[in-house]
C-alpha cells in the first residue's frame, strides 16, 4: 500500500510541479513585458519633441525660439509636464523651461556625448533623490554651432503603475503556488 501511495505522490508531483513552474514562468514573462512596456512608452512624447527641436536647431533656430523660456518653469520633482533644455557643445544651458531648486539640472557630459545627429540617447535619469525622469537627448548641428536637445518628464505616474503591476504579479504568483500545493495534496489523497 505504501508503494502505491509513494507512486501516487511522485506521479502527482511530476504533473503539478511542471505546470506550476510553467504558470510561474508565464507570470514572470508577463510582468517583465508589461513593466518594460510602461517604461518604454514613457519616452514617447520626448522622442517626438527631441526630434522636432533638434531639427529646428539644425535649421538655424535660436535656442530661445525653440524652447519657450517665458512659460512657467517645469519642476519634474512636482510636475508631470514635459520640459526641454538646449545646451551647447560644452553642456552650458542656452535655453530651458525646466527648473529644480532654482537651477536647471543637466545630465552628465557622457549622457550628452552618447547621442548624435542620427541617434537619440534614451535613459532614466535621477537628478536628485526621489525624482526620476524619462530623458531623451539628441545632438544638433547648424554650421559650426553644435549642441544637444534634452527633453524629459517625470516617471512618477509610470512608477505608480509599475508598483501596482508588481503587487498584481505578487498576488498571482502566490495564487499559483497555493494552487500548485493544493493540487499536489489532492493528488496525494487519490
Amino acid at each position: 500500500m505504501k508503494s502505491t501511495s509513494k507512486n501516487a505522490q511522485f506521479s502527482s508531483l511530476r504533473v503539478v510541479a511542471p505546470l506550476t513552474l510553467a504558470l510561474l514562468g508565464v507570470v514572470a514573462f508577463a510582468y517583465v513585458a508589461l513593466q518594460q512596456n510602461y517604461r518604454l512608452n514613457a519616452n514617447d512624447p520626448q522622442i517626438e519633441i527631441a526630434s522636432d527641436l533638434a531639427a529646428q536647431m539644425s535649421a538655424g533656430s535660436l535656442p530661445t525660439d525653440a524652447v519657450d523660456t517665458h512659460m512657467i518653469k517645469v519642476d519634474p520633482s512636482k510636475s508631470l509636464a514635459t520640459f526641454g533644455i538646449i545646451v551647447d557643445n560644452n553642456g552650458k544651458v542656452t535655453a530651458s523651461n525646466m527648473e529644480m531648486d532654482g537651477t536647471t539640472a543637466v545630465p552628465p557630459k557622457g549622457v550628452l556625448n552618447a547621442s548624435s545627429l542620427t541617434h537619440q540617447n534614451r535613459i532614466t535619469w535621477q537628478p536628485q533623490t526621489g525624482t526620476r525622469i524619462a530623458l531623451v537627448v539628441q545632438a544638433y548641428k547648424h554650421d559650426d554651432n553644435t549642441g544637444y536637445v534634452i527633453v524629459g518628464r517625470s516617471l512618477k505616474e509610470v512608477e505608480v503603475r509599475e508598483d501596482m503591476l508588481f503587487w498584481m504579479a505578487a498576488v498571482t504568483v502566490t495564487g499559483v503556488v497555493l494552487l500548485g500545493i493544493v493540487a499536489f495534496m489532492m493528488g496525494r489523497r487519490s
